[in-house]
């Protein structure tokens, strides 16, 4: 079983300290039960996906399976939508950056460094339930469409057996987290996210198919009641 990322570790301390200040604190006034409020936010943190699979072609007939090797790199969000007492919808814009650390081709490897990229705007429903008076906890569905884009890469042998690659698709995603109230209309939060993004390809001489890929992500973020 692999360990705990250190920065998913550093978040959960940080939310369960979120959740226990909370409940030290004395409550505020809070919204009317029941009264639905429209709110925008944002969250960045890091992804979490460490591989991406790929399969290479260099002729109809000869094929080598493969894989891209992945460092954390930055998840960004911002959103809008509405809120009733345990619900919300929105609309979220999503981008990230995929850092390359490393090429495996068949039995041949080696550390190189380059950046991709995936986007995606999804609908998102969510279930909403207060914890205590002041932190409350949210999981949501979300469906959309994204893209992912990865550079050409190669060996320093000269083979660049890795071409850019995109691809454009329906996006399917997963949030879960808890939100503090800190005072009216002020609610930063600490999220997880599942992502299922499109697997990017190329055609060519010598072509680059990934598959369809999860990800997950650690965000911490900021949400305002208007």
């Amino acid at each position: 079983m692999k360990a705990v990322h250190p920065l998913a570790s550093r978040l959960l301390c940080a939310a369960l300290c979120l959740a226990s200040s909370a409940q030290a604190q004395q409550a505020g006034p809070s919204p009317a039960t029941g009264q639905p409020f429209d709110y925008w936010g944002v969250h960045a943190g890091q992804n979490l996906m460490d591989v991406w699979p790929a399969t290479v072609s260099f002729s109809t007939a000869v094929k080598s399976e493969g894989s891209v090797k992945l460092g954390q790199g930055a998840h960004l969000g911002v959103f809008a939508g509405r809120q009733t007492e345990n619900a919300r919808w929105e609309l979220e814009y999503q981008q990230g950056t995929l850092r390359v650390k490393g090429l495996q081709l068949g039995k041949v490897t080696e550390a190189t460094s380059a950046n991709g990229h995936y986007r995606a705007l999804t609908v998102n429903a969510y279930r909403v339930q207060a914890v205590s008076e002041r932190v409350s906890g949210f999981v949501g569905l979300g469906l959309g469409w994204g893209s992912v884009s990865l550079p050409a890469m190669g060996f320093s042998g000269g083979c660049q057996c890795f071409p850019a690659a995109k691809r454009s698709g329906g996006v399917l995603q997963a949030h879960a987290g808890l939100e503090m109230r800190t005072s009216e209309g002020h609610r930063p939060f600490i999220e997880a996210t599942w992502m299922r993004l499109p697997g990017p390809a190329s055609d060519g001489t010598t072509a680059v198919r990934y598959p369809k890929r999860e990800q997950g992500a650690i965000t911490i973020g900021y949400r305002r009641n208007f």
